[in-house]
């Protein structure tokens, strides 16, 4: 089960030409008032009006879901509300809106997909009249207007378990280059790569998770051990392994 949470949202700054929207309470979804652009009968020709939110932060939202109940009477094919959103505060609106109500519809619940706006820092919704110069109707009527959210997840992923060191065995003679091997631990925990340490210094970082590599390694005793890593940082290390590695042998060369 997702947890949501619901906060109604204040709509309550007009604008546009001419400046009709008002509260009335001819009508409502739930008693008694809701918003409409048209309180005192139709609204007008040639409108360009809103009702609009308060900026607000939605930081560390996400699954934004926008809701309301709405009851509209618009020229069917002409005259429209647009449901539309900011991200800067109201400074500028986004071409393309959320929705949009046209025609004849009684009172009725509309849940949107508002994704957009997740994890966004300064959101503004507003409710757009536009008509042209003919047929007039009641208009629309916008109340309990909210948004629901999820929080983000915060999520853990431990460290790797340390490696399994395979070859050369421990204490084992080997020529130059080597061939180190070894295999992810123990436990099913993610890992992104792997450090190889020789002589206690790392000498390699691997950003993929390969389990083996060949150095030139100095002649003779030297000591080796290996890291997990992934994004949480790195495991404890395997066990240390030592070898030791042949050095070459001149011979002097004589004479018959």
């Amino acid at each position: 089960m997702r947890l949501r949470w619901l906060v109604k949202i204040n709509v309550r700054t007009t604008g546009g030409s001419p400046n009709t929207w008002a509260i009335t309470a001819v009508d409502a979804h739930s008693p008694t008032h809701s918003w409409t652009d048209s309180p005192a009968g139709n609204y007008p020709d040639n409108a360009n009006n809103y009702v609009r939110t308060p900026a607000f932060d939605l930081t560390g939202k996400r699954h934004v879901q926008l809701s309301g109940w709405f009851k509209y009477a618009l020229e069917a094919g002409y005259d429209y509300v647009y449901v539309e959103y900011s991200l800067n505060g109201g400074g500028s609106w986004n071409p393309s809106p959320l929705t949009s109500f046209n025609g004849f519809q009684d009172w009725h619940q509309v849940v949107l997909d508002a994704s957009v706006l997740d994890n966004q820092p300064n959101v503004a919704l507003r409710f757009h009249l536009i008509s042209d110069g003919g047929v007039n109707e009641d208009g629309i009527y916008v109340d309990d207007v909210a948004l629901s959210f999820e929080p983000f997840e915060c999520t853990y992923t431990p460290t790797p378990n340390a490696p399994t060191l395979v070859s050369p065995a421990d204490g084992s003679w080997v020529s130059s280059p080597v061939t180190f091997a070894w295999q992810p631990g123990e436990g099913g925990v993610p890992t992104e790569g792997y450090i190889l340490y020789l002589d206690d210094a790392p000498v390699i970082t691997y950003t993929t998770p390969i389990t083996t590599t060949s150095l030139d390694v100095s002649p003779w005793a030297h000591t080796w051990y290996v890291k997990a890593t992934n994004a949480s940082g790195a495991s404890l290390p395997s066990s240390t392994w030592s070898l030791n590695v042949f050095g070459k042998i001149f011979l002097p060369l004589t004479r018959k």
